[in-house]
């Protein structure tokens, strides 16, 4: 960082080299004015310090070659008044900005760099459900570590008493369920807060930042279903939901990526899957595939949904949760399916058949293969033990006069037998 100088007027500014990085001239506690001069132009900065970090802006021009208009060209005493207007009003704001006044600010942002408007609008549901009634007319700035945690250790509470087992493993199991759903909530917030913060409309982060989430609950969905399973479900479901349900086994789309699909994005035999939550992908379909949306896509014209109702309408969003659920008791298959479960089905199969990770995760539209590896990594262990009981030969027989392991489960029959 380049030491601090005079830069309050146009010659002291010109005696300076140009350099990459503005020099500094300190204007108050934490608060400090830059002079960036390049080779052929300049600017100003400022530069705040709080919570032990520097946020840096620009304020405008110098007037180095042109007239200063006090609005994009400034002399030093504009700029200056600038910063410290500044400064004051973002305290003002900052000060009486309520949570329920950064929603909508935030939802905008999210509405504008996102590519799924179903991920946005479930993300607000959620904050509008557990966060505002405890805190939307909480001002921001007053909010506090310990009443944070609190209000998220509430939302696992909450979920503990709905659960009605004596058995201490379900308990457990129940408990992290809770955790996780109270940190996915929490992460939501925690984004929103620090939305506010990085825009300037929050002068500190220190009481969320101080907040860590639950260890050791973020677990993987491990519930899939067997070939059995999946054909007693599609045979439970309405004609209409059961189209949708037996494309998503053979493709492992989300429920969003296969209700938004047209017939022009089938050609030859592969799906061309717009970016949505997971990346833009192409992806090839099996020969069962090929023969299914020949069928759902025949006589359709290009601009067509493939999946929509019985009467021609679309697919709505949540129209699945209650349908896979009155498939599930129909079909009786217990635990329960959602419908995220048929895209961790067409996964795990493939897993099953010794599909590579590198191919799965493609097939997915994972970002790498990490998130692939994080899901499926136990069943890789079942087709890694075949292919080593395949590859190895026996090296030797049972040596004689050693003791046989007993089979503790036949030897408590035996017992109370």
């Amino acid at each position: 960082m380049a030491k601090a100088v005079t830069l309050e007027t146009r010659e002291q500014r010109a005696k300076l080299r140009p350099h990459h990085e503005p020099y500094w001239r300190s204007v108050g506690r934490g608060l400090a004015i830059g002079y960036r001069k390049g080779p052929a132009n300049a600017e100003w900065y400022v530069r705040r310090y709080a919570d032990g970090q520097y946020v840096k802006s620009t304020l405008g021009q110098p007037d180095d070659r042109v007239p200063a208009d006090g609005e994009l060209v400034l002399t030093w005493s504009q700029v200056l008044k600038k910063a410290l207007t500044d400064e004051i009003q973002t305290a003002i704001v900052a000060k009486r900005l309520s949570v329920i006044e950064l929603l909508p600010l935030y939802m905008d942002h999210r509405r504008g760099k996102s590519r799924s408007d179903s991920s946005v609008s479930l993300d607000e549901c959620k904050l509008r459900n557990h966060v505002i009634p405890k805190f939307g007319d909480e001002q921001v700035a007053n909010l506090t570590a310990e009443d944070l945690s609190r209000w998220r250790d509430s939302i696992v509470a909450t979920a503990l008493g709905k659960c009605a087992t004596d058995d201490e493993t379900d308990r457990r199991e129940a408990q992290r369920r809770a955790q996780a759903t109270a940190d996915r909530v929490w992460r939501i917030f925690k984004a929103m807060l620090n939305y506010g913060y990085r825009t300037g409309r929050v002068v500190s982060d220190n009481a969320w930042r101080r907040i860590d989430a639950y260890r050791g609950v973020d677990k993987p969905r491990d519930r899939f279903l067997s070939v059995e399973e999946c054909r007693r479900l599609i045979n439970a479901c309405p004609l209409d939901f059961r189209a949708l349900v037996r494309g998503a086994m053979l493709t492992g789309l989300r429920y969003g990526e296969m209700t938004r699909l047209k017939v022009a994005d089938y050609v030859d035999g592969v799906l061309i899957v717009a970016a949505g939550k997971g990346k833009a992908r192409r992806l090839p379909l099996t020969s069962e595939g090929v023969e299914f949306f020949d069928e759902v896509t025949a006589g359709k014209p290009g601009d067509a949904l493939v999946f929509t109702h019985a009467d021609g309408e679309a697919w709505g969003q949540g129209a699945q949760f209650r349908r896979i659920g009155a498939a599930c008791t129909a079909a009786k298959i217990v635990p329960r399916a959602t419908f995220h479960t048929l895209r961790h089905t067409y996964g795990s199969l493939l897993v099953n058949k010794g599909g590579s990770l590198h191919i799965i995760s493609k097939a997915l539209g994972h970002a790498d293969t990490r998130m692939t590896q994080r899901v499926y990594a136990h069943l890789q262990e079942s087709v890694m033990r075949k292919e080593l009981e395949k590859a190895m030969p026996r090296i030797g027989k049972r040596i004689p006069g050693k003791v046989t392991r007993i089979d503790r489960a036949r030897a408590k029959r035996t017992v109370r037998a």
